[in-house]
C-alpha cells in the first residue's frame, strides 16, 4: 500500500488532517522498525562473537585436558617403572619388609 505524503502545512481539511496523522504514524513506525532492526543486527553480531569465543575456549580447554592426560600417563609410567626393580620383588613384599623393619626400629629405640 503506497502512502500519499502530505506536507504538514497543507493539512487544513479533515481529510488532509487524517492523511497527515496517518503519514506521521507511518514515519514513526518506519523509524521504530529501523531502530529495532539495528538492535537485532547488533545483538546477532554479539551472539556470533560470543559463539566464536566459546569455541576458542572449548578448544583451549580440550588442549589443556589432553596435556593433563599426557602428564598423568607419564607419571603413571614413571611410578610403575619405579616399583619394578632388578630383583623382581613385588611391591607388597617390599612394603611388608619396610613395616617389619620399621617395627623393629621403633622397638629398638624404646
Amino acid at each position: 500500500m503506497t502512502m500519499l505524503h502530505v506536507p504538514p502545512d497543507r493539512c487544513s481539511t479533515p481529510l488532509l488532517t487524517a492523511l497527515c496523522a496517518t503519514d506521521a504514524s507511518q514515519v514513526r513506525l518506519d523509524d521504530t522498525v529501523r531502530e529495532k532492526d539495528q538492535v537485532i543486527a547488533t545483538k546477532d553480531l554479539e551472539i556470533a562473537e560470543l559463539k566464536n569465543k566459546m569455541e576458542e575456549m572449548s578448544a583451549e580447554f580440550g588442549e589443556m585436558l589432553k596435556e593433563t592426560l599426557e602428564k598423568m600417563k607419564d607419571s603413571v609410567e614413571v611410578t610403575s617403572s619405579t616399583f619394578k626393580n632388578d630383583t623382581g620383588v613385588p611391591v607388597i613384599r617390599r612394603l611388608e619388609e619396610f613395616n617389619i623393619a620399621s617395627a623393629y626400629g621403633a622397638e629398638a629405640k624404646k
